[in-house]
C-alpha cells in the first residue's frame, strides 16, 4: 500500500521536475523562463512531499507537511506573476505589494505554528492532513486573492487580444491557457469532491488532490511548443535575418521601421540610425509611397500578404527598384510586418533596355515600325480631330546609296544619325519620329494648320541640308518629303503611309537637289 502511494506521487514529481528543467534550459537567461521553471518546481514539491511523508516518522512528516504548505503560498505568488506576464499588462510598482500578499500568508502560518495549524489524522493506517479553522480561513483567503488576480489578468489579456496590433499567436496562446485554467479549476473541484466522499466512506484518496496541476503544467508545455511561448521568434530567426542576401525590414503597426538587416542598409547606403523608427514611406519615391500606404493599411488589420514592386531612394540619390514581399511575425506579443526586398534594379534596367530595343532603332534611337503603329493608335484615340489634324510624314534621303558606295557604311551611319538628331531636336513634344528602315524616316505630327505643318517640315529639310563633315569632305544631303493627313487621305496607318509614300516619290521626281515637300492630294 505504501509503495503504491509513494509511486502515484513520486512519478508525477519526476515528470514535473523534468518539465521545469526543460523550460529553464530552453533559455536560461530569460526571466520568464526562470519564473515558469520555478513555479513548476514548487508545484512538483506538492507531489514530492506527498511521496516522502509515507516513509518518515510523524514528527518529520509533519515538518515536511508544513514545507508543502509554504510551497503552496509561494505557488500562489508565482502564479500571479506568471499570469501578469502572459497578459502583458503594465502596472505600477505598488501593485507588487498586493502580488506578494500570499507570501504574507506563509508568514502568518509561521506565527500559527505553536497552535498546530496542521496535524495528521490516521485513517486506515494512512496519515491524512487535518487543518485548524484559522489556517483554513487563511488558506482560503489567500487562494481567493490569487484567483482574483489571475482571473483579472486573463480578462485584461483577453481584452488586449482584441487590439489590431496584437498577434494571432498571442491570442491563440491566451485562449489555450484560459481553457487549461478552466479545466484545471474544474478538475480541482471534482478531485476534492471525490477525495472528500471517499474519506467519508473510509477510503483514502488524498494523493489525487495535486493531480489537477498536471493539466495546467501540460497546458504550459503545449503552449511552449505549439505557440513558441518560451522563445522569441525574433531570436529564433536572428541568424537568418542578419545573413539574408535580401533586404529585410520589420515594421510596427504604424508602418515604422523597428529593425533592419545589414543587406537593406547596404542596398540603400544608410546606417541603422538613419532609418530607425522612420516610416518606410519616407524612403519610397514616385508612386510607391501612395501605393504602399494604401495597400499596407488595407492588409495589416487582416494579416494579408503583400507582393508589389517599389522604388526606393538610396542615400546618394539613386533609384533602387525592389520586389517586396510581406508577412507577419510576433515580437513581444505584438504583430509586426516582416518585409523582404529583392533588389531588381539591374534586372529592371536590362528589361527596359530590351523593351527599348524592341520599339526603337538601335542606330538612331528613333522609334521603329512597331512603335509607329502603336503611337498612331494612341494618337488616333486621344486627338480631337475637330481642332487638330494628324499628319503622317515620310522622309527619304536623296542619293543615300551614293554616299554609302563612295564613303562606306560608316559614313552612311553618320548621315542617318545626323538626320535623326535633326528630327529629335525640331519636333514638338507631341510629335514622334521613327526610322522605318534603310534611309526612310516617318513622323507623326498633330497639327492645327497646314501652314504650321509646312513650316516645321521645311525647317527640318533645311537643317538636314546643312553640310556635314565626312572624311575631310563636306557633304550635303537632301531629302524628299511626302505628307498624308488622317481622315482626309485615309483612316488606317497603312493607307496613310501608302499615300504619303506616293507624295514623297512625286516630290523626289520633281527635285532631288534641294528637297521637296508634297502633301498628298488624294
Amino acid at each position: 500500500m505504501f509503495i503504491f502511494l509513494f509511486l502515484v506521487s513520486f512519478i508525477p514529481f519526476l515528470i514535473m521536475f523534468a518539465l521545469a528543467c526543460e523550460v529553464y534550459y530552453r533559455s536560461k537567461k530569460s526571466n520568464f523562463h526562470r519564473l515558469t521553471a520555478l513555479l513548476i518546481i514548487f508545484l512538483s514539491m506538492l507531489f514530492l512531499t506527498d511521496a516522502l511523508k509515507y516513509f518518515l516518522p510523524p514528527r518529520e512528516a509533519l515538518i515536511l507537511l508544513l514545507f508543502k504548505y509554504y510551497c503552496v503560498f509561494f505557488i500562489m505568488t508565482l502564479g500571479i506573476y506568471f499570469f501578469r506576464y502572459i497578459s502583458k499588462i503594465r502596472l505600477s510598482g505598488w501593485w507588487h505589494a498586493l502580488f506578494l500578499f500570499p507570501l504574507f500568508g506563509a508568514v502568518i502560518m509561521t506565527f500559527m505554528l505553536p497552535f498546530d495549524p496542521i496535524t495528521f489524522n490516521e485513517v486506515s493506517n494512512v496519515q491524512t492532513e487535518m487543518f485548524s479553522l484559522p489556517f483554513v480561513v487563511l488558506l482560503l483567503f489567500c487562494t481567493i486573492i490569487a484567483f482574483i488576480f489571475n482571473i483579472y489578468f486573463l480578462y485584461k489579456g483577453y481584452k488586449k487580444s482584441k487590439e489590431v496590433n496584437i498577434s494571432k499567436t498571442y491570442v491563440s496562446r491566451l485562449q489555450l491557457i484560459l481553457k487549461g485554467n478552466i479545466i484545471t479549476t474544474i478538475a480541482i473541484i471534482l478531485l476534492n469532491i471525490i477525495v472528500f466522499t471517499a474519506e467519508h466512506h473510509g477510503i483514502i484518496l488524498a494523493f489525487l488532490s495535486p493531480y489537477a496541476v498536471l493539466i495546467w503544467a501540460y497546458t504550459v508545455r503545449y503552449s511552449m511548443f505549439k505557440y513558441d511561448l518560451l522563445e522569441s521568434s525574433s531570436r529564433k530567426y536572428e541568424l537568418l535575418f542578419k545573413m539574408s542576401t535580401n533586404g529585410i525590414l520589420i515594421l510596427n503597426d504604424k508602418a515604422k521601421i523597428v529593425d533592419v538587416n545589414p543587406t537593406f542598409l547596404k542596398m540603400l547606403g544608410y546606417t541603422k540610425m538613419d532609418v530607425y523608427h522612420l516610416p518606410l514611406s519616407s524612403f519610397l519615391i514616385e508612386k510607391s509611397p501612395i501605393d504602399f500606404q494604401y495597400n499596407y493599411e488595407a492588409a495589416y488589420p487582416v494579416s494579408d500578404q503583400l507582393h508589389m514592386e517599389v522604388t526606393l531612394r538610396a542615400r546618394n540619390g539613386e533609384k533602387v527598384t525592389a520586389e517586396m514581399f510581406s508577412d507577419y511575425i510576433d515580437i513581444d506579443e505584438k504583430k509586426h510586418s516582416f518585409l523582404i526586398f529583392r533588389d531588381i534594379t539591374h534586372q529592371k534596367t536590362y528589361e527596359e533596355k530590351l523593351r527599348f530595343l524592341a520599339y526603337h532603332d538601335s542606330l538612331t534611337q528613333l522609334g521603329n515600325r512597331v512603335l509607329f503603329y502603336e503611337k498612331f493608335k494612341e494618337l488616333d484615340k486621344t486627338l480631337n480631330f475637330n481642332q487638330q489634324q494628324l499628319a503622317v510624314i515620310l522622309l527619304d534621303l536623296d542619293r543615300f546609296k551614293e554616299i554609302n558606295d563612295s564613303y562606306g557604311h560608316s559614313a552612311g551611319d553618320a548621315v542617318l544619325k545626323n538626320v535623326s538628331s535633326q528630327i529629335l531636336q525640331l519636333l514638338p513634344e507631341i510629335a514622334y519620329g521613327f526610322r522605318m528602315g534603310g534611309d526612310e524616316f516617318a513622323i507623326l505630327l498633330p497639327t492645327t494648320t497646314q501652314k504650321e505643318l509646312l513650316e516645321i517640315v521645311e525647317t527640318l529639310i533645311a537643317n538636314i541640308r546643312k553640310p556635314i563633315q565626312i572624311q575631310e569632305k563636306k557633304v550635303i544631303v537632301s531629302t524628299s518629303v511626302g505628307i498624308s493627313l488622317a481622315n482626309e487621305d485615309g483612316l488606317d496607318p497603312d493607307t496613310l503611309l501608302n499615300n504619303a509614300d506616293k507624295a514623297m516619290y512625286e516630290a523626289k521626281n520633281k527635285d532631288r537637289q534641294t528637297g521637296t515637300v508634297l502633301i498628298n492630294q488624294g
